[in-house]
């Protein structure tokens, strides 16, 4: 087992193997026999978790944050997204030889647990419970991108910024009674970036949004009333 940060201790790497294990639906045990290869990582906001994949040995683990993940083809066309804790990833990876042009990037402090591809490769091939769950989580990634891609497609700029928010909401929100949290960090810009749109597009949009009592920023929060989601539908 390693540590990448010295703050990090044995607690942490024994709750973030438990975390992995419970989001595949294993038993701990399984993976306690390959603790020493497994490692855990601590990045500071900002910080490159990884740039191309052209070392495609290892799998991560978003145990705690939040990262921006983008893809790029060599014309300089590029696609960004965003996972929250509790994924794996590039998912894709498994059981696939083909590179995958993507740069991610922890947009909060994040810990990552790093995984031997070949070691989840050998489990699932052993445990067939566990194969459909890597199909289970491929299929939902599958299935975010699908509908990212669809809101690309969207006619008109308010309503690729309205569809993204309420992607976003379902992705990495937080769910209350009448609305969504999501963090204040994630800017204009960062929105103009996955919609694909200027900021002072997505500017104008989102002031639109706010005088209509749709969306509200505190210093925290973005605070999303349910009422914009429904209207999108």
């Amino acid at each position: 087992m390693t540590y990448h940060n010295s703050t990090l201790n044995q607690t942490e790497f024994d709750i973030a193997v438990q975390t992995f294990a419970h989001h595949l639906n294993i038993s701990t045990s399984k993976l306690n026999a390959f603790k020493e290869e497994l490692t855990l990582r601590a990045y500071k906001r900002g910080q490159v978790i990884y740039y191309d994949t052209l070392d495609t040995t290892h799998l991560k683990f978003l145990v705690r944050g939040l990262i921006t993940r983008e893809s790029y083809s060599d014309t300089g066309e590029s696609y960004l997204w965003m996972n929250r804790e509790l994924q794996l990833f590039p998912i894709e990876q498994l059981f696939n030889a083909t590179q995958t042009h993507e740069m991610c990037t922890a947009f909060h402090d994040c810990l990552v647990l790093c995984i031997p591809k070949y070691l989840l490769e050998s489990l699932c091939m052993k445990d067939h419970h566990l194969f459909i769950r890597i199909y289970e989580l491929l299929t939902l990634n599958m299935k975010q991108h699908i509908h990212h891609n669809m809101i690309l497609t969207c006619k008109t700029a308010k309503d690729k910024v309205i569809y993204l928010i309420n992607h976003i909401c379902e992705n990495i929100g937080i769910e209350t009674d009448a609305f969504y949290e999501v963090p204040a960090s994630i800017t204009i810009q960062s929105l103009g970036d996955m919609a694909g749109l200027s900021r002072e597009t997505v500017s104008h949009i989102i002031h639109d949004l706010t005088t209509e009592n749709l969306v509200y920023k505190d210093p925290e929060h973005w605070i999303i009333s349910k009422q914009l989601l429904h209207s999108s539908l």
